[in-house]
């Protein structure tokens, strides 16, 4: 009991270091509406991306899926998920499968012309399968092996204690995170692919001295801002984000012109670049026109 408490806390220290962080969105990446983003997951280049190769075997496609389906609408939404895992350890007994796994699942998103990594989560999870007459793996059950399942204490020990018995209870490494992001990132470019677009893949920006709370100093205006529902859409930051409505792709773009004191939000078609909406935010007197 008192080495799984050891192992337990180590695992919530380290997902705190990798800026796992539980907040109203439920993202693990500490992904913020603010747009105050974290460096704090390892960057993947795009060669690196290439060079990746995904599994396709009946257990990797059930691995997948198992992820998807546990996380898919539990974080700040992008407009494609990635996903990737490697396999610690696993056990078999019959025709039930157990399998621990490091995870990676990542929302993915247009900013400033770069496809960042909108929201996610990587934690060590349990998996067990049913496995079928022909060889197919049917999910039995899925939990998180951190302090953000809904497990007992008790529970937990229990099903970590086989993996504790080899040895390969480990804390995973940069490495370990790397690999499972080059996976994830690889769907990714997939994607990009699917739909003819040429972009770089890469973590979020921290539009250091562009946060329109850097920028305006009434912090009673940037509350009204950041409650309005409209100007969510927005960034909050000097830049793009992209966002697909109906089928249609639109920029919603923000900047300020120091000068007249405004904050100016447009949201444009994406093909044609036709302004759609102009919001004007007079920093001086809060008045808002559009």
């Amino acid at each position: 009991m008192k080495r799984f408490f050891v192992i337990l806390s180590a695992l919530f220290l380290l997902c705190t270091a990798c800026g796992i962080q539980k907040n109203n969105s439920d993202n693990d990446f500490h992904v913020s509406t603010e747009a105050n983003f974290s460096d704090d997951v390892p960057n993947t280049t795009s060669n690196e991306v290439s060079e990746s190769s995904l599994e396709t075997d009946p257990l990797s496609e059930a691995i997948r899926e198992a992820i998807v389906e546990a996380n898919e609408g539990s974080y700040l939404p992008g407009e494609c998920h990635g996903v990737g895992f490697k396999i610690i350890e696993t056990f078999k007994e019959d025709d039930i499968l157990s399998v621990y796994a490091l995870t990676e699942y990542v929302e993915y998103g247009f900013q400033d012309n770069i496809f960042v990594n909108i929201s996610g989560t990587n934690p060590k999870v349990f998996l067990r399968f049913h496995i079928t007459e022909n060889n197919n793996y049917e999910l039995l059950f899925y939990t998180r092996l951190d302090l953000l399942t809904d497990l007992s204490e008790e529970e937990l020990e229990e099903l970590i204690q086989p993996l504790i018995d080899t040895g390969k209870d480990y804390l995973y490494t940069e490495q370990d995170i790397l690999e499972i992001r080059a996976q994830a990132d690889e769907e990714a470019a997939e994607y990009l692919r699917s739909i003819n677009r040429t972009a770089d893949i890469d973590v979020r920006q921290n539009h250091e001295g562009q946060l329109l709370e850097e920028i305006i100093s009434d912090e009673s205006l940037l509350q009204e801002l950041f409650k309005n529902d409209e100007l969510s859409y927005y960034p909050n930051w000097l830049g793009t984000s992209e966002r697909i409505e109906n089928g249609e792709r639109y920029i919603y773009e923000t900047a300020f012109d120091r000068e007249r004191q405004e904050i100016i939000y447009t949201k444009l078609e994406y093909d044609t670049n036709m302004i759609v909406k102009k919001i004007v935010v007079d920093v001086q007197n809060g008045t808002i026109t559009q």
